[in-house]
Parts: structure tokens; sequence; C-alpha cells
């Protein structure tokens, strides 16, 4: 029973929690950031253990770290050496991490899927979304085996 109340109290909490990276302003509101750069990934120290984060160099001359980079883009786009040409915003209105919305090689082509970083980033954000489903499906099972031991106690001690 322990493993359900938990399960059920915590999962709002972090699945909010989850969510705060991703927010603050979306374009048209929030400005856009367009330019030539580079995608590097590179292992940093995160607390104690290693966590590879992408890099994007050299857009406006500036660096930025981008948001769930490692899972959102495509394998052969961080330390290929090629440019590319980015356009994206800055999440949490501005001081958060970088998120792309469109990736093209030089010549115009797409190197990441628009629609993939989209809607990852409306998954992200949305709070009581999909993860907190999934977490509230996983602590079903705890619910029944509880509601089925009560039973089973309530019948033990009626006598029947």
């Amino acid at each position: 029973m322990t493993g359900a109340i938990v399960g059920t109290l915590f999962s709002p909490i972090y699945s909010y929690q989850n969510s705060l990276p991703y927010r603050g302003e979306l374009p048209p509101a929030a400005p856009l950031i367009r330019g030539i750069g580079l995608f590097e990934l590179i292992n940093q120290k995160n607390g104690f253990k290693n966590a590879e984060v992408v890099h994007l160099r050299g857009i406006n001359g500036k660096d930025y770290i981008v948001q769930d980079g490692e899972s959102l883009l495509p394998s052969n786009v961080p330390n290929s050496g090629t440019p590319f040409l980015v356009e994206g915003f800055l999440l949490k209105s501005g001081r958060g991490n970088f998120w792309p919305t469109t990736i093209k090689d030089l010549h115009g082509n797409n190197a990441a899927n628009q629609e993939v970083m989209r809607k990852a980033l409306a998954l992200n954000r949305d709070p009581f979304g999909s993860l907190l489903v999934g977490m509230w499906l996983f602590t079903a099972p705890f619910w029944m085996i509880s509601i089925f031991n009560a039973i089973i106690l309530m019948r033990s001690r009626e006598g029947r």
C-alpha cells in the first residue's frame, strides 16, 4: 500500500519538476536565434556522474547547450565537423538551454526532423501529460494488490 500511495503522490511532483527546463515563451514571442554553427558532443560532469551534452558552437559568436541534444539530434549531427544552418530559441524565456526548431545542412536539406523536435518539446512541456499517465499506470498494480489484500484482511476479521 505504501508503494501505491508514494507513487501516486510523488508522480505529479516528479512530472512537474521534469517539465520545468522546457517552460517559457515559444516563438514568435521568444526571439529566434539563427546562424551557422557546429554541434559537439561533450562529456560533462553532472553531479557524481558524467553526462553527454551537446553544445552548439559559433552561432553569432556564442555557444549554447542544446536541451536534450544527445537524444533529440540524429547521431550523425554532433561531432560531424560539419557546419549547419540552425534556428531555435532559448527555453525558460531566454534563461534556459537552446532548443532547435530547424537544422539544415549548408545545401538547405533537413538534417533533423522538425516534427520530432516539435513533438518532443510539446511532450516535455506538459507536466500532466504522458509521463504522468505512465507513472500512474506503473502504480496501478500496486493499488490493485493493496485493495485485494485489504479485502482479504477485512473478510478474515469478519470471520468469513
